[in-house]
C-alpha cells in the first residue's frame, strides 16, 4: 500500500505540476492563477511547479492521515526544499556545461525532482528524523514564508538571474 500510494502521490503532483506550468497563460493571465502557476520561463517560476502540488497534498494528508504525527510535515517540507534545491543546482550546472537551456532536460529534471522529494519525504519519515516538539510549527512556519515568497515575487520581482526568463 505504501508503495501505491506513494507512486500516486509521484503522478499527481507530475500531473498538476505539469498543468501549472500553462494554466496562467489559459486563464488569460489572470493575476491570481499567477501565484500558483509559471508566469514566464524562468527558474523561479517552474519551482512553484513543484511547490504548489506537493503543499496542497501535504495539507491534505496531513489533515486526513498524519494529524498526530510530529514529523510529517517537516519532513515533507525538508523533501520539498530539497527537491527545489535539485532544480535549481541541476538547471544551472548542465545549463553552464552545455551553454544553453535545453526543454528536454529540463522536464526531465522537473519529474526527478518529484520522484527525489517524496523517495526524500518518505526517508525521513521512516526513519523518524524529524520528530520533534516544535516540528509542526517550524514547518509550517516555512511552508508559509515560501507561500509568501512565491505571492510577494510573482508580482514585485527582485533583478536577480533566479527570476529572469532566460
Amino acid at each position: 500500500m505504501c508503495k501505491r500510494k506513494t507512486l500516486i502521490e509521484i503522478l499527481a503532483v507530475a500531473a498538476v505540476g505539469t498543468l501549472l506550468h500553462f494554466v496562467y497563460d489559459w486563464s488569460g493571465q489572470n493575476s491570481l492563477v499567477g501565484i500558483f502557476g509559471a508566469i514566464n520561463e524562468s527558474t523561479w517560476e517552474h519551482l512553484k511547479l513543484l511547490y504548489w502540488p506537493v503543499t496542497i497534498l501535504t495539507i491534505i494528508e496531513y489533515v486526513k492521515l498524519y494529524k498526530g504525527s510530529t514529523g510529517f510535515l517537516m519532513s515533507r517540507f525538508i523533501a520539498l526544499f530539497s527537491g527545489m534545491f535539485f532544480i535549481v543546482t541541476a538547471f544551472y550546472t548542465f545549463t553552464g556545461i552545455v551553454g544553453k537551456p535545453i526543454d528536454v532536460f529540463n522536464i526531465l529534471l522537473y519529474y526527478v525532482a518529484v520522484i527525489l522529494t517524496f523517495f526524500l519525504s518518505k526517508l525521513f519519515e521512516k526513519n523518524k528524523y524529524f520528530e520533534y516538539k516544535y516540528s509542526n510549527l517550524i514547518a509550517l512556519c516555512a511552508f508559509g514564508v515560501l507561500a509568501v515568497l512565491f505571492t510577494v515575487f510573482t508580482f514585485c520581482t527582485p533583478s536577480l538571474g533566479i527570476f529572469v526568463s532566460p
